[in-house]
């Protein structure tokens, strides 16, 4: 019989006190980081967490006291009226529906090496996935085993699963994702997948939840092995404050992969607040800008490196939307980006 070990919680309440809220905050339309280069990272004084064995049983790299009913916000600039991403997506009713080729780039080059595992995935999730490239890297399958991998917009559940397989049973794979209709199609086959991967146990979750909300999903400082991403950070209206919690609950040598759509050159407020096209991902920052909110939330004493695993230019294949973006180029690029220590006798050990 297989185990389903999954919690999802979505709005908190764990910790007894709230002053983990200080680490992320808010203040008129920018977003304050998290500790960085002239700052210490630390888990909070004061924070005692209640005993509910339920929200920690079994899900390595969690901790209730990372959780906070007081879900911190950024304010965005879009118009009132604007589609959310997350009704675009729940509304859409599968990829064939999509107005570009962005959310759909390289499809057809999945790496050999994850062609076995995603020969399980059911066809309901392959219909569900939106993504430009694969957040994945040979580099990574040395060390996979037993890993902790978490999953930054994750959706119905496809990257969760390919890594699922490559963790091994004894690691996770987690996701987050606020879709509420993509990640029920995620947990569906949570079962399912660990029967087809031989597992006894279920070795996935999923959380429902913002990415702009990641210090609070309860994972702990430190603990997580690898960071994934796949065309999501681009319609995000403050990736800075992902990037901030993401480089501090990355241990040390950990790696993000992150897969996106990149403009090659920064996009006007037009089309920041045209539904569609901010939807199809085609709103977001340039590398060369994201590289630079990378860098600056890196915390103190770290840096990072970077590795260009792809990049592609994308067929938009639709003259209106090309229209609206005017001499705009687009590229799917897939980055592996690591976590190192300058002083590697001083690396941080997990909260």
């Amino acid at each position: 019989m297989i185990l389903d070990t999954t919690t999802t919680n979505k709005t908190g309440g764990c910790c007894k006190s709230s002053s983990f809220n200080r680490e992320i905050s808010v203040e008129d339309n920018s977003c304050k980081k998290l500790p960085s280069k002239n700052e210490s990272a630390h888990k909070p004084e004061g924070v005692s967490c209640s005993k509910d064995p339920a929200r920690t049983k079994d899900l390595p790299g969690r901790s209730c006291c990372g959780r906070s009913s007081n879900t911190p916000t950024c304010k965005t600039s879009r118009n009132e009226s604007a589609v959310t991403p997350e009704k675009y997506y729940n509304d859409l009713g599968g990829n064939e529906n999509l107005q570009t080729g962005a959310c759909r780039a390289n499809e057809e080059k999945m790496p050999e090496y994850l062609q076995e595992p995603a020969s399980k995935i059911p066809e309901e999730i392959n219909e569900n996935t939106y993504g430009c490239g694969f957040p994945f890297s040979t580099t990574q399958l040395k060390n996979m085993k037993d890993s902790l991998v978490v999953d930054l917009g994750c959706g119905a559940g496809r990257d969760v699963y390919l890594y699922a397989f490559l963790v091994g049973e004894g690691g996770r794979a987690t996701g987050i994702d606020t879709s509420k209709n993509q990640l029920a199609i995620a947990k569906k086959y949570q079962l399912q997948m660990a029967e087809a991967y031989g597992y006894q146990n279920s070795n996935t979750e999923f959380i429902e939840d913002k990415n702009e909300n990641l210090i609070n999903t309860g994972i702990k400082i430190s603990s997580v092995d690898i960071f994934t991403s796949n065309c999501v950070l681009n319609l995000s209206d403050c990736p800075e404050k992902i990037f901030s919690a993401m480089l501090l609950l990355l241990k040390a040598n950990g790696t993000v992969y992150l897969s996106d759509v990149f403009p090659d050159k920064p996009v006007s407020d037009e089309i920041k607040n045209d539904d569609e096209l901010r939807n199809e991902c085609l709103a977001g920052n340039t590398w060369e800008h994201t590289k630079a909110l990378l860098n600056d939330k890196t915390p103190s004493g770290y840096r990072l490196t970077f590795k260009e695993i792809a990049s592609d230019k994308i067929k938009l294949a639709n003259p209106n939307v090309e229209k609206k973006v005017d001499n705009i180029t687009y590229y799917s690029k897939t980055i592996e980006i690591t976590k190192v220590a300058e002083n590697p006798q001083e690396q941080e050990k997990p909260a």
